[in-house]
């Protein structure tokens, strides 16, 4: 495969991102509030809080244990990652799964099948960390799913990996078959639109794992506090955008099991797992 058809393909997709990251502006909004967020930064103590979001002495010694404990959870992911994949190796599971595989005449079947199992097994593998990490969310009061909407999410989690997933592997091998010395450049230019694709698809898998409702029906206390963030921060919403998704949501589980409290406007909504 002659390799300067993609030359001009290659370089769109590296310039693209730094030219589109050199026309933007920043609005009077975002320049007053870097310039406040700057000051409280410049007033602070060094290795102290920022005098406005200042933490009392307890809940300080938690925050900072909790920052601790998460820092070292995602190390220990990251190695027993590597770790649970040479213990399917070196005990031959990886084997089984292929002859499981190559058991049925059709590729597409052989992909699924191979890779359901690949996902099922990392999840058991996984599972005892995920678990662990759950529990310290419902521990701190920074997550309020359940243990059954937590494992729904988890089961909904597997089904998108299988089925995406899938398709990724399908398309990895035809490329491997069309480009067996170049499938290597090929695929991941493929994968760049697939990654666009799947930043505006977002919002249409969001419902699978969240349900929102109005938060102000039901805190409105905690509207009424991060109202003052925003005006403390300089960031007021203009009116003509209060209605193009500029929410406080509480989000409760998801694809990726976040809980958090983001942007606030005319409309507060609260997301619960669903």
């Amino acid at each position: 495969m002659n390799l300067r058809r993609f030359t001009p393909a290659v370089a769109l997709f590296l310039l693209l991102p730094a030219g589109l990251a050199g026309c933007a502006k920043e609005t009077p909004a975002e320049h007053a509030a870097n310039v406040y967020a700057q000051q409280e930064v410049d007033a602070a103590p060094p290795y102290g809080n920022v005098p406005d979001y200042s933490l009392p002495a307890g809940e300080l010694a938690t925050a900072q244990h909790l920052t601790k404990v998460h820092m070292t959870m995602h190390f220990a992911e990251e190695i027993w990652d590597i770790v649970s994949l040479l213990l399917l190796l070196g005990f031959g599971v990886i084997g089984w799964m292929r002859d499981v595989a190559v058991r049925f005449r059709s590729r597409w079947v052989q992909g699924y099948v191979f890779l359901g199992l690949y996902v099922f097994a990392g999840s058991l593998l996984s599972l005892p960390l995920d678990l662990y990490e759950q529990h310290l969310e419902l521990k701190y009061a920074l997550s309020v799913q359940g243990w059954g909407s937590w494992f729904g999410d988890q089961a909904k989690t597997f089904g998108l990996v299988w089925v995406v997933g899938g398709l990724l592997v399908m398309l990895l091998f035809w490329i491997i078959r069309r480009a067996p010395r170049r499938w290597w450049l090929v695929f991941w230019v493929c994968t760049i639109p697939i990654v666009f694709f799947g930043i505006y698809l977002a919002p249409y898998i969001e419902p699978i794992f969240n349900h929102y409702e109005p938060l102000q029906a039901t805190q409105p206390a905690l509207v009424a506090k991060l109202e003052e963030v925003v005006q403390k921060g300089h960031m007021d919403i203009p009116p003509e955008r209060q209605r193009e998704g500029d929410h406080a949501e509480r989000r409760c589980g998801g694809l990726w099991r976040e809980q958090a409290c983001s942007g606030v406007g005319q409309h507060d909504y609260q997301s619960h797992a669903g």
